[in-house]
């Protein structure tokens, strides 16, 4: 069965493809796809939005769904947030996941532009 999801998309018109390391730019995508899809799968919820702002000279990225939440305080076997994990540290993406039962998850992602070539 199909279920509809609102996605909101929030871009700070300041931003441009320069902002991004080309080398992130990929893991940046799976890392959002990765929540987008967990989000899905896992929230029982109906919007996931996303945010980008830049401040000063680094992207804040923010991700979030309305969800039913979960503990991130009890073991997960799941292999979204392991894939999360995983490509964050491979790139040395700096984030941070939170969640709470009965308001939805969040994924907030420092990109600091500055490191830019």
């Amino acid at each position: 069965a199909l279920k509809a999801f609102e996605v909101v998309l929030l871009v700070d018109s300041n931003i441009t493809d320069a902002d991004f390391k080309e080398a992130d730019k990929y893991n940046l995508y799976r890392i959002i796809q990765e929540f987008v899809n967990n989000s899905i799968k896992h929230s029982a919820g109906d919007t996931i939005e996303c945010k980008v702002n830049k401040i000063n000279a680094n992207i804040i990225i923010e991700v979030k769904d309305n969800g039913v939440g979960f503990d991130l305080n009890k073991k997960s076997n799941s292999l979204g947030l392991r894939n999360i994990e995983q490509r964050a540290r491979i790139a040395n993406i700096q984030y941070k996941l939170a969640s709470q039962i009965g308001t939805g998850t969040t994924l907030r992602i420092d990109v600091n532009s500055k490191l830019v070539n």
